[in-house]
């Protein structure tokens, strides 16, 4: 069952009772009420003043004093007693329906909620998948940094979802005083909101290891087909004349700009062989495989 079919159950429940007779009639047995009690009234009080009432007090002892007492007393207590207790029942009533009136707006917001933020959550791996379709691993670098970046603010969106379902559901439980099969029904709606985040737990998980194996396939492409030796000699020719950290941390346009090999004296058959894989250009600044390589070598 949902949380809106418990949210709808419990405002049908809690629905004050509707009278089912129409006005007319309601009206027309309270008149004839009124004339009733009041052809009574007159009968009644006709016999009285009638009826010959003689009080003589001659044997009356303190005996049938005391249970005279005793009779209005429990009488005046009984009176009491039965307006003390419709009082407290229209109060107890009106707490009930009180109660379970924000125990419906609790639920409904927890069942809008959830439902919009795991929606969103859901959209967002849709999106990050459809960055890492199978058939395409070779991403840029940039690509692959935004995918992370994605992937680490949707895990921890989904982190807050789940302190926040844990704050609600504690506050619930110890506002509500629930019957026994309305606390069964919310915990097996929060069950399946609970599966609902596992499984979008599982599925970033495999989303992660996607974006290990595009890093991956990306590496392998991003060194294919160069020779070990031109590679070794141009993280030496470079890392000797330019920082390791600049590679690191600057951006790439500024080593585009900045980055000039002409100032350093290569041999011929190095700066051929860099050219022919496409680590520098013709005016001898580096390329985005340049840079992109430079940056690898100098994580190592």
């Amino acid at each position: 069952m949902s949380d809106e079919d418990i949210s709808n159950k419990i405002e049908i429940d809690s629905e004050p009772p509707k009278n089912s007779k129409p006005d007319y009639i309601l009206n027309r047995e309270s008149w004839f009420k009124i004339i009733l009690i009041s052809v009574a009234a007159i009968v009644i009080g006709y016999k009285i003043i009638e009826a010959p009432i003689n009080f003589d007090f001659s044997d009356f002892r303190f005996s049938d004093f005391l249970s005279l007492s005793l009779a209005i007393f429990s009488i005046g207590l009984s009176v009491a007693f039965y307006f003390k207790a419709t009082e407290m029942s229209n109060k107890f009533y009106d707490n009930t329906y009180k109660f379970t009136k924000d125990i419906s707006e609790i639920l409904g917001r927890i069942e809008a909620g959830f439902g919009e933020k795991l929606k969103h959550l859901d959209e967002g791996y849709t999106g990050l998948v459809d960055k890492f379709d199978a058939n395409s691993f070779s991403k840029s670098e940039q690509e692959i940094e935004e995918a992370e970046k994605e992937f680490e603010e949707e895990k921890a969106r989904l982190e807050a979802e789940i302190e926040e379902r844990n704050n609600i559901l504690d506050n619930v439980m110890q506002r509500a005083q629930l019957q026994e099969h309305e606390k069964e029904e919310l915990l097996d709606s929060l069950e399946e909101k609970d599966n609902q985040i596992s499984k979008l737990k599982q599925e970033m998980k495999y989303l992660k290891n996607e974006i290990n194996t595009a890093e991956k396939n990306q590496e392998t492409e991003l060194f294919s087909g160069i020779p070990q030796g031109v590679l070794h000699a141009f993280k030496t020719y470079v890392f000797r004349n330019y920082a390791k950290d600049m590679f690191l941390e600057a951006p790439t346009g500024f080593l585009r700009r900045e980055v000039n090999l002409r100032s350093i004296q290569l041999p011929k058959k190095l700066v051929e062989d860099l050219q022919k894989h496409v680590l520098i250009n013709p005016d001898w600044t580096l390329t985005d495989r340049g840079i992109r390589v430079l940056r690898r070598l100098a994580e190592e």
